[in-house]
């Protein structure tokens, strides 16, 4: 028979040594945080205004709307300009717009906003209550 060494249990990790108790830990939070969230809306404004710069654009739209009639949505027109721009070989922009959250599924704004909202107390939860050193 062998006899193995009992498990110590996990010990609670002390409130001292979480991840929101370090300034240095929460200060790269918070730059991550702001720089992603900068880049994305940065990227999203610039690939707008790049696409939609053409003069022509205005005429573009009025023809849509005389063929499809004027309650056409916008989103619908944003499909049929088809707008696109090369910026190098083998790769392309092109502007398009997601009508719903996954895979175009339509659901209420209400619900994209609480699941959202949900998203982002769970992630500063999960930093908050890490170890600092991890």
């Amino acid at each position: 028979m062998s006899s193995q060494p009992k498990q110590q249990p996990a010990q609670e990790q002390s409130s001292a040594d979480r991840a929101i108790r370090s300034p240095a830990a929460v200060t790269i939070f918070l730059a991550v945080m702001g720089i992603s969230l900068a880049a994305d809306l940065f990227s999203k404004h610039a690939v707008f205004k790049s696409l939609l710069d053409d003069p022509a654009l205005p005429q573009r739209i009025e023809n849509i709307r005389a063929g499809y009639g004027q309650d056409i949505a916008p989103a619908d027109i944003l499909r049929s300009l088809r707008l696109q721009r090369r910026l190098c070989p083998g790769v392309r922009l092109s502007l398009s717009t997601n009508p719903g959250v996954v895979f175009g599924l339509p659901m209420p704004r209400l619900i994209v906003g609480i699941t959202t909202l949900l998203a982002v107390v769970l992630v500063f939860y999960f930093f908050a209550t890490s170890d600092r050193s991890a």
